[in-house]
C-alpha cells in the first residue's frame, strides 16, 4: 500500500510510546491512504458534479472541502502536506521540517514553502496523470495513475526542483537546500 507520510508519531501515543503506531493503523483508520485520495479525486474530476460546478470555488470544495466525502478527507491533516484548510483559510500547510531555533534557516523554509507554492499552483496540468479519468480524453486505470505518481515521485532530483522553481525562489535559498540535500558539494 501507498501511505501518505506524516509526523513520526501518533497524536494519541503517549511521550514514551512514540513512534510505535505503525502508518497501516492510520491508513487503516481512514487516514494517509494515498489510493483511496486518487480514486475519490478521480472520481469527483470525472462526476457531474464537478462538470456543472459553476465556478472554482464550488470545484475546489468539491476536492479539497470540510465534507467526509471529499478526496482531502481520504488523506487528512496529519500528513506532510495537510489540504484540509484549503477552501476553509486558503493555505497548505507543510508539515515536514525538523526542527530548528536557527532563524535564517526557518525564514529560508517559509520562503521556499511560499514559492513553491506560487510556482506550481497555477500548473496542476502536470498532476492529470495522477487523477486523469477521462480529462482530456487520456483516462487511465487507478493502478496507472498511482505508477506514475511512484515513477515521478522517484525520478524526481532537488535539482529539477531548482530549475522547474528558477525565477521563484532566491537563488541563495536555492543554493543552501541544494547543498543541505547533497545535490551540490
Amino acid at each position: 500500500p501507498l501511505y501518505a507520510t506524516g509526523s513520526e508519531f501518533a497524536w494519541h501515543e503517549k511521550a514514551w510510546e512514540q513512534g510505535r503506531t505503525p502508518p497501516a493503523a492510520s491508513a487503516r483508520a481512514g487516514y494517509a491512504d494515498v489510493p483511496a485520495f486518487v480514486r475519490a479525486t478521480r472520481d469527483v474530476l470525472s462526476g457531474p458534479a464537478y462538470r456543472a460546478a459553476p465556478d472554482d470555488e464550488t470545484r475546489a470544495a468539491l476536492l479539497f472541502g470540510p465534507a467526509k466525502g471529499t478526496p482531502t478527507a481520504c488523506i487528512g491533516r496529519c500528513c506532510s502536506l495537510n489540504l484540509c484548510r484549503l477552501t476553509t483559510l486558503g493555505t497548505l500547510e507543510f508539515r515536514r521540517f525538523h526542527a530548528s531555533l536557527d532563524a535564517d534557516l526557518l525564514t529560508r523554509w517559509a520562503h521556499f514553502c511560499c514559492c513553491f507554492v506560487e510556482c506550481f499552483r497555477r500548473t496542476a496540468e502536470g498532476l492529470l496523470p495522477m487523477f486523469d479519468a477521462g480529462v482530456g480524453g487520456n483516462a487511465g486505470d487507478e493502478a496507472t495513475g498511482l505508477a506514475w505518481l511512484v515513477r515521478a515521485q522517484e525520478e524526481a532530483t532537488p535539482a529539477q526542483l531548482m530549475r522547474e522553481m528558477d525565477g521563484w525562489v532566491d537563488a541563495s535559498t536555492a543554493d543552501y537546500f541544494m547543498q543541505d540535500s547533497g545535490a551540490l558539494p
